[in-house]
Parts: C-alpha cells; structure tokens; sequence
C-alpha cells in the first residue's frame, strides 16, 4: 500500500505542477506585457518632452535672431541718422581761420634765430536758421618768440 500511495502522491503532484507552472509562466508572460507597456509610455514620454524641448529652443533661436536683425536694423538707422545729421551740419557751419607767424633767421653771433608767434585767428560762420546767421572769430594775438640757436661745424 505504501507504494500506490506513494504512486498516487507523485501522480496529483505531477497533475498540479504543470498548472502551478502554467499559472506562473502566464502570470509572468502577463507582468513582462506590463512592463512593456509601461516602458513604451515612458519612452512616448520621452519623446514628447525632447520635441517639447526642441520646439521652445528653436523658438528661443527664432526669438534671437530677431532681436540681433532688430538690433542691426536699428545700429543702421542711429547711423544713417548720424550721417544726415553730419551733412546738414556740414552743409549749415564753415570753419576757418588764418595766422601770422615770422621766422627771423641771422648769420650774425650776436643774433639769433627766431620764431615769433603773431596772430592766429580761428573762425566759425553757421547757418542756424534760414533768417539767422551767426559768425564767430576767435583771436589769439601776441608776441611770443622761440629762439633757437643753430651752431655750423
């Protein structure tokens, strides 16, 4: 007796492993389909930010690129102003003006070279509007002498 129950023991054992099996081979084909599905919505997560990501930095590039064109655009105008500004001046304001020097020069030893600073006389005539006009002179007059001595050899 002892061996049929033997017998019989490893018979429902060998009936009931195959369907523990079958459960747990099941159970972990369904927990790995889990997991697919949870790494395929990760990586659509993923995905999603990094073209999130792309879009606000190609839309932060876009953003700079027009402000560095608005930046040109507006260099170009200061300067086109500029430059109008410097005709018009030119145009409305002369500048000029004259001087008088003399160079005195002498073989003598007793004399010396010299260099006498006269007059100098700087002016300035502008248009400021079209029924006024202003001039300006500005004069520097004086004796100043610069002695210099030139020795031969």
């Amino acid at each position: 007796m002892k061996p049929l129950a033997t017998f019989f023991v490893f018979f429902v054992m060998s009936l009931t492993l195959p369907a523990a099996r079958a459960d747990t081979l099941a159970d972990k084909i369904q927990r790995m389909e889990s997991e697919l599905e949870d790494l395929k919505q990760e990586l659509r997560e993923q995905k999603a930010a990094q073209q999130k990501a792309d879009e606000q930095r190609a839309a932060e590039q876009k953003a700079a690129a027009e402000k560095a064109q608005a930046e040109h655009h507006q260099a170009e105008s200061a300067a086109a102003e500029a430059q109008q500004l410097y005709h018009e001046v030119r145009d409305r304001v002369k500048i000029g003006g004259y001087g008088s020097t003399r160079f005195a020069a002498s073989d003598l030893t007793e004399q010396k070279n010299t260099f006498t600073f006269r007059r100098l006389v700087l002016t300035a005539d502008a248009n400021i509007a079209p029924r006024l006009r202003s001039y300006l002179e500005l004069e520097f007059e004086g004796d100043c002498h610069h002695q210099r001595t030139f020795t031969q050899r």
